[in-house]
């Protein structure tokens, strides 16, 4: 990187990165979300996810309240996703824990629910703030990870460094990825594989949008709310969207593939060899690709009806 390029007007100019030793095989990284981002590394069988997260401070406003609490709902999201692998949450969270204030309230809530661990708390430490400004003193950085997995925390401190010029104290943290992190079964780990779906495909990728646009239908009524005056209502959306979102996704998805697979299969072979004939091949896969079209529909589509009749009409002659 030539540092001479790099914008130094501060955060919000600058950017997030992940800086990863060259011996951990990085599986995959996102920054899809302002409030955070995903490292997934590959160390042996296991696979370790970090959600570095930056959250704006609360001002008092109610746009700013839902964004946290939407924040939340995707960090449960990923919780979910990653139930049979270690996670854990780092970054400048604008919380303290000792505070009472709304987003403090909050991310208690969150960290019980969900099972997780502060840890701070592991480990004695000489300073007990990560936050500095004049004679204001807060500890707002954590690093969260499920009870279940802190044997895996070795070490844990807060820096204050003299010669630092940020007003937030660094925070130096020893994970252990050797240490098992519990009933841990090698074959069965090895036996995991991810499903890939074939977005190159343009017939998987046009029927999946016909799917999915038919599997939101429930969902898009219901965003025309005021999201500035209707706070209750706006929270159990944001709740209801997260909850089914990803279901929807998938669920899409694999019934595209499953009508791709059903339009791709090799044809039965007859007595009379026709796998030679192009014409016939070429009909017969126009048959099956308007079958799947008219699937999406739940057989509504009354013209690619027509076409398929036509179509049979033709290959049977």
């Amino acid at each position: 990187m030539d540092l001479e390029t790099v914008d130094r007007r501060g955060r919000p100019h600058g950017g997030k990165c992940w800086i990863v030793r060259k011996k951990f095989n990085v599986f995959e990284f996102d920054f899809f979300s302002p409030n955070y981002s995903l490292l997934k590394i590959c160390y042996g069988l296991k696979n370790f996810n970090f959600v570095g997260v930056w959250v704006p401070f609360d001002n008092g406003s109610i746009e700013r309240l839902v964004n946290f609490i939407s924040f939340l709902s995707s960090l449960e999201s990923i919780l979910d996703v990653y139930s049979n692998e270690s996670i854990i949450f780092l970054g400048d969270w604008n919380c303290d824990l000792n505070r009472g204030k709304r987003f403090d309230k909050l991310l208690k809530n969150f960290i019980i629910n969900n099972d997780l661990i502060d840890c701070f708390l592991l480990f004695d430490q000489r300073i007990d703030y990560t936050y500095k400004k004049k004679d204001y003193i807060s500890k707002i950085d954590h690093i969260f990870t499920r009870s279940q997995e802190i044997k895996n925390i070795k070490y844990y401190e807060v820096i204050d460094e003299p010669t630092s010029l940020s007003d937030h104290n660094a925070v130096n943290c020893f994970i252990d990825l050797v240490e098992d992190t519990g009933d841990y079964n090698e074959e069965e780990e090895s036996q995991k594989d991810f499903h890939y779906f074939d977005w190159k495909d343009q017939d998987f990728v046009e029927i999946y949008q016909n799917f999915l646009n038919k599997n939101l239908d429930f969902l898009f009524p219901k965003v025309n709310i005021d999201f500035y005056n209707n706070l209750s209502e706006c929270t159990s959306l944001i709740d209801e969207i997260y909850e089914n979102l990803p279901r929807i996704l998938l669920k899409s998805a694999r019934e595209a593939e499953k009508i791709c697979k059903k339009s791709k299969k090799p044809r039965r072979a007859f007595k009379t060899n026709y796998s030679n004939n192009l014409e016939i091949n070429a009909l017969s896969q126009e048959i099956n690709q308007l079958y799947a079209a008219f699937k999406s529909t739940d057989f509504k589509d009354t013209s690619i009806r027509k076409e398929i009749n036509l179509k049979k009409k033709e290959f049977k002659n």
